[in-house]
């Protein structure tokens, strides 16, 4: 399970679950608890990650880089099997919640730190995997953002996105005005967007051909099985770019 001692207490374990929540990602702790994961895209995400993605990737020996990490759920599963894992994000909670699990399931062999898309650089190290769950739409200036993981980028890199299905077959990509996020919508997401973003939803072509003009010269798409629920409809994918 973990890679070091356990330092909390049950006790104290629930305390900090309390204090920090509400948590993104579902993770199993010591004592049978588990962070308070509110997410069903999620929940499948991280499914179809373990059925369907991770046999893909090889994990073991490599460095990974988890851009827009939340809460850290998907760095911490895949500290398990790399040798090194870190995970950025613009939100300081995030990475507070994040510490907070690593050191409850003592994980040694994962690094979290408070870092947007567009700072990451080569200071940073290279990485053999990286993982883009769940940001790419959420991108403001998208081909700059994934250039910038792209450069650190040695192998491979998974973009798990939600698309665009009316253009599936044009490199189209849809600007859209969101609003604040509500806390009955998704009480995490209000720690990021607490005021009007602008973002650009990708349909499947475009985000085909950008990781093709990013360098990575076989881009395969991985439809996990359809009774995965947030996949059903066929607007959310995944796709596998290799150097």
């Amino acid at each position: 399970m973990g890679d070091g001692p356990q330092p909390y207490t049950e006790e104290a374990l629930r305390r900090e679950l309390e204090r920090l929540g509400p948590f993104h990602h579902e993770v199993d702790l010591p004592f049978g608890l588990r962070t308070s994961g509110n997410s069903a895209s999620d929940r499948d995400r991280m499914n179809h990650l373990r059925v369907n993605v991770w046999p893909e990737l090889s994990l073991e020996g490599r460095r990974v880089l988890d851009v827009a990490c939340n809460c850290g759920g998907v760095a911490l599963e895949a500290a398990g099997r790399a040798e090194y894992v870190l995970g950025i994000d613009v939100v300081e909670r995030y990475i507070e919640q994040a510490e907070f699990l690593k050191r409850a399931l003592g994980r040694e062999r994962v690094e979290f730190r408070t870092l947007a898309v567009e700072d990451v650089d080569v200071s940073l190290g290279t990485f053999d995997v990286s993982l883009c769950l769940g940001i790419l739409y959420h991108l403001e200036n998208p081909v700059l953002g994934m250039r910038r993981i792209a450069d650190v980028t040695t192998s491979m890199i998974v973009v798990d996105s939600r698309l665009d299905p009316k253009h599936p077959y044009q490199p189209y990509w849809r600007m859209n005005f969101k609003g604040p996020q509500t806390s009955g919508e998704n009480p995490s997401n209000t720690l990021w967007r607490d005021g009007t973003v602008c973002q650009f939803m990708p349909s499947a072509r475009a985000v085909e051909d950008l990781l093709r003009f990013l360098g990575f010269r076989s881009v395969e798409r991985i439809d996990p099985a359809r009774d995965i629920g947030y996949y059903r409809k066929g607007d959310w994918a995944t796709f596998i770019g290799k150097r």
